[in-house]
């Protein structure tokens, strides 16, 4: 195992390896006996100080899917949530053929890229979808996905293709609130039924759900998806990009005191229920607050840092959200270490990532 190791961490020593090795083992030992968790495992290091280390974030978003080619809508809803929604680079006229997507996923493995996230738009919309994810079993995968076409076939396919785990936006247990908010009548039946055929599949299976003042009750939600034998949720407030900026701006994003007694009753319910919960929006809540609530860590901006994507037409951008037209190079041309040193991206993370506020709330 550690000539393993060391094979894709040269520069380490040996006895840092046998060392850091041997922490995992005894952590994961004694977790899964009930035993302490050890001291020195707790003096962690903060993001912000281990990005000096870093070349290259823990995941890279891939936006296969845009939401429109030509000005022909591919999404199946129209979320006024969405922050992929409204931007140019999401309406493009050719899409990337699978060959050049898998440039770019053999580009994300030689820059030592750990983790992948398949996106959109609805990346179920790409017909090569399975064949992109088989492409990357040398990662973790994760794909985001509104669950409108997931039929039982496709995610087995997924399953068999070694996808890791499934993010499925549910908004809202009642069929007319989640309707509404992503603008499809009949919407929530499909996803529900997707949610069941991922279950079945195998698939490790979690929801988010963007809150708003329209789908408040969470908890209905959370005891909805437990009923449904889902155990890991997240939740959002909302990024001022995309279509949620519309929303903000009309006061149908929730204030920050609303937004903590949702919180607080969802935390006291999940644990009731043996769930996990995450919250995921940086900069709504202080980070002191959150963890009062009792939820594992506040969130930070991972921009340039823990994660950046990849746009529809090859780009790098610091963000998956970070859709305003600022690139890093071109993932299949651009030399990583081009990228990574881009002064954008070095600016963006020593100013903004690892941070607990959202960048976009102070980018334009």
């Amino acid at each position: 195992m550690a000539k393993k190791v060391h094979y894709y961490y040269p520069a380490a020593k040996e006895s840092l390896i046998l060392d850091d090795l041997d922490e995992i083992i005894t952590l994961a030992v004694n977790i899964a006996t009930g035993k302490e968790v050890p001291e020195n495992t707790l003096n962690g290091m903060s993001l912000e100080k281990y990005s000096r280390y870093m070349t290259a974030p823990h995941r890279m978003d891939l936006i296969v899917a845009p939401m429109a080619v030509n000005n022909k809508r591919l999404c199946p809803l129209d979320c006024s949530c969405c922050y992929a929604d409204h931007h140019e680079m999401m309406d493009i006229t050719e899409p990337l053929p699978t060959e050049e997507w898998k440039k770019i996923i053999d580009a994300c493995r030689e820059a030592r890229i750990p983790m992948l996230t398949f996106t959109g738009g609805e990346p179920l919309t790409r017909p090569d979808i399975v064949d992109l994810v088989a492409h990357a079993s040398w990662f973790v995968t994760r794909l985001n996905t509104n669950a409108f076409h997931l039929t039982r076939e496709l995610a087995q396919a997924l399953r068999d293709a070694s996808l890791d785990g499934i993010q499925i936006t549910l908004y809202s247990s009642d069929p007319a609130i989640h309707d509404d908010l992503v603008g499809k009548p009949g919407a929530w039946e499909k996803t529900v039924v997707g949610i069941k055929n991922a279950l079945e599949a195998g698939l490790s299976v979690s929801i988010n759900t963007p809150l708003v003042e329209r789908n408040k009750d969470f908890a209905s939600t959370l005891r909805f998806a437990h009923s449904l034998g889902i155990y890991c949720v997240g939740c959002s407030s909302l990024i001022p990009t995309g279509g949620a900026q519309e929303q903000i701006a009309t006061g149908k994003a929730l204030t920050p005191k609303a937004l903590k007694q949702i919180l607080k009753e969802a935390v006291d319910l999940c644990k009731e229920l043996n769930m996990e919960i995450s919250f995921t929006s940086p900069g709504w809540l202080d980070s002191q607050e959150l963890l009062d609530l009792g939820l594992p860590s506040a969130p930070q901006c991972g921009a340039c840092l823990s994660n950046m994507a990849v746009a529809p037409n090859g780009q790098v951008v610091p963000c998956q959200s970070w859709l305003n037209g600022q690139t890093l190079g071109d993932m299949r041309t651009t030399p990583w270490k081009s990228i990574w040193k881009n002064s954008t991206c070095v600016r963006i993370r020593s100013q903004y990532a690892g941070k607990p506020h959202c960048a976009l709330k102070e980018v334009k």
